[in-house]
């Protein structure tokens, strides 16, 4: 078993817990087995943990107590360290997982499957009644007969809730007018537009444009009222 001889002769690898927590850590074989990468976490048993890694091809395969990996030409340097007895088996858009620990958080599915749940929902797939697994979901049992399948999909295009006068819209324009807002809230042609903001509320004209941002709140107020003081107390 050869070593790597640069620098002090150890490798620096990653190394991700259950709860998937991650330190770097030393090892100085260039082939280590699933025992050394045990040992290398400072895990006891070492017979009571799994090892597990991405493969080029993508998923999570067990490293095996006595298998070896090339450090070197495979260039894995992630391995999860994991306790339990058995291995659960699941895919997700074909490929296939690993994992000692059943049932599961949808935020690890998310997790080694490299999936930005902004981006992509998880889905449950072949069950009688599938349905969207969301990566703040607590418990998703991995355990059932056969391997468990999922597939991603994409989400649509997440638009910005802005609210006027207290009333949710959903925009799906980047910038707006104050025309074009006026309309949007039914505001009266005489009433003036406000966009809340730190310190002095923001007057919006009818020819003003506005970037649109998720959460913006904006309000009117009559003729009579906004001359004089145009901070924000109460929406009318």
């Amino acid at each position: 078993m050869s070593e790597h001889n640069g620098g002090a002769g150890h490798e620096t690898v990653v190394i991700i817990d259950e709860g998937l927590h991650e330190e770097s850590c030393q090892i100085s074989k260039s082939h280590p087995t699933g025992g050394d990468i045990v040992q290398a976490a400072q895990k006891e048993p070492i017979d009571g943990f799994f090892v597990l890694y991405s493969p080029d091809n993508g998923g999570l395969r067990e490293l095996r107590q006595s298998d070896e990996i090339d450090l070197l030409q495979t260039k894995v340097r992630r391995f999860y360290v994991v306790p339990g007895d058995r291995l659960f088996r699941f895919q997700v858009d074909g490929v296939e997982y690993e994992w000692p620990i059943s049932p599961v958080s949808g935020a690890l599915l998310y997790h080694v499957a490299n999936l930005d749940a902004e981006k992509v929902a998880l889905w449950t797939q072949g069950q009688a009644t599938d349905r969207e697994i969301s990566s703040d979901e607590a418990s998703v049992d991995l355990a059932g007969t056969g391997v468990e399948h999922f597939v991603s999909k994409s989400r649509g295009p997440k638009h910005p809730t802005i609210f006027i006068n207290d009333v949710a819209h959903t925009v799906q324009q980047p910038h707006l007018s104050g025309a074009q807002l006026r309309a949007l809230g039914g505001i009266e042609s005489d009433y003036q537009l406000f966009l809340e903001q730190p310190g002095d509320d923001l007057p919006i004209s009818n020819d003003k444009s506005v970037k649109i941002d998720d959460g913006q709140r904006f309000y009117s107020l009559p003729p009579a009222t906004f001359g004089h003081d145009t901070a924000h107390t109460s929406a009318v």
